[in-house]
């Protein structure tokens, strides 16, 4: 578990406020230095003073795994999906909730219209635990990760979370319905739905990291969309999409690997089921692919174990 701070929630009535946001907030506003909380337009989450003196997101808890070459990707953060009573628990109702500070967020409850807006410090980290939640925003993305070392979404156990995204493809501030700028990760063993009504599913700027978690993600666009790289561990995967996986950066062709070497994935494109520009490599649990064109698509290197790919 990421060393925690702890935090009060309070409640305040906000008349005048050009930081808090009606309705569904969009990615691209930084809080200033002076307003270095979390809030929504109704509550604010702050700081107290006993605070662990040391911050989640330092090197120790980065370190990846060295013990062997499949295990190197992925860091202590990546797979801790610890968490308890001692972290910032919040009851979603209506508004945006932001998140300036790093720690843990517990989310629980429902956004008719609301947007959860992450932007920390880019050497800072946030984990953030859907513990039941069912978010709408209406006209950009209910998970938009603006600035942060890395993001760690954590499923909880025995929960379904549900995320849709609404706007205009053309006017819409997010690439997806969960759209992050900087490193994602997934963990834990509950359930994630992502309707991607707008665009993407799950769009990510840098690494994405599936570790576990039962995800079904539904997109017009891409199922999911990373510019760096995309590993999966383990999970349980459903995507239907246009094309299911695309792990490209138009802006930099020495970008887009995907790896996995367990987990159970089907992907259901009109397309293509699988694209990545630099490396496809499979070493490990069941990829089953439905795809109208090709099943996967790459301008690289393709390297997939025997009995891993099912093409149908």
């Amino acid at each position: 578990m990421i060393n925690k701070k702890f935090l009060s929630l309070l409640t305040v009535t906000v008349m005048t406020c050009a930081l808090v946001l009606a309705g569904c907030s969009g990615g691209g506003d930084k809080p200033t230095e002076n307003n270095k909380t979390s809030e929504t337009n109704k509550q604010t989450t702050t700081k107290s003073e006993n605070q662990d003196a040391t911050e989640p997101g330092e090197d120790e808890s980065e370190t990846a795994d060295q013990s062997d070459d499949t295990d190197s990707l992925y860091s202590k953060f990546d797979k801790d999906d610890k968490w308890d009573e001692t972290d910032t628990f919040i009851e979603l109702s209506k508004g945006d909730v932001i998140i300036n500070e790093p720690g843990t967020y517990v989310l629980s409850g429902t956004l008719a219209d609301g947007q959860v807006n992450i932007n920390v410090d880019a050497t800072e980290k946030v984990q953030l635990v859907l513990n039941g939640v069912d978010i709408t925003c209406k006209d950009s993305a209910p998970i938009y990760v603006v600035n942060a070392d890395k993001v760690v979404i954590t499923l909880a156990e025995g929960t379904t979370n549900v995320l849709t995204d609404g706007g205009n493809a053309d006017t819409s501030d997010a690439s997806g319905c969960i759209n992050s700028k900087d490193d994602l990760t997934i963990n834990g063993t509950g359930k994630l739905i992502v309707k991607g009504k707008v665009k993407n599913g799950i769009h990510c700027n840098n690494d994405l990291r599936i570790m576990s978690g039962t995800i079904e993600i539904s997109a017009v666009d891409n199922g999911i969309k990373a510019k760096d790289s995309l590993a999966i561990k383990s999970g349980t995967i459903k995507i239907d999409a246009n094309d299911a996986i695309k792990v490209t950066d138009k802006d930099d062709e020495t970008k887009g690997t995907f790896y996995m070497d367990g987990g159970d994935v089907t992907l259901t494109a009109i397309d293509d089921g699988l694209v990545a520009t630099v490396s496809i490599k499979v070493t490990g649990g069941k990829l089953t692919i439905v795809a109208l064109d090709k099943a996967t698509n790459c301008d690289g290197t393709e390297e997939i174990a025997d009995g891993c790919l099912v093409k149908r």
